[in-house]
């Protein structure tokens, strides 16, 4: 019997100039908020978890 395997596709649009953590702007409820965003370091994390 053949075992499973899991895929997971990740997408990452617009990645230049987003080298370094900064702050991004994000409309929830109608109003703006700005959280952490960008950050390869971040971003390689992210992936380490995933996998």
């Amino acid at each position: 019997m053949k075992s499973r395997k899991i895929l997971s596709i990740v997408q990452m649009n617009d990645s230049h100039a987003y080298f370094d953590l900064h702050q991004e702007m994000f409309w929830q409820g109608g109003q703006a908020v700005y959280c952490p965003a960008g950050g390869y370091a971040r971003i390689a994390t992210i992936v380490k978890q995933i996998r």
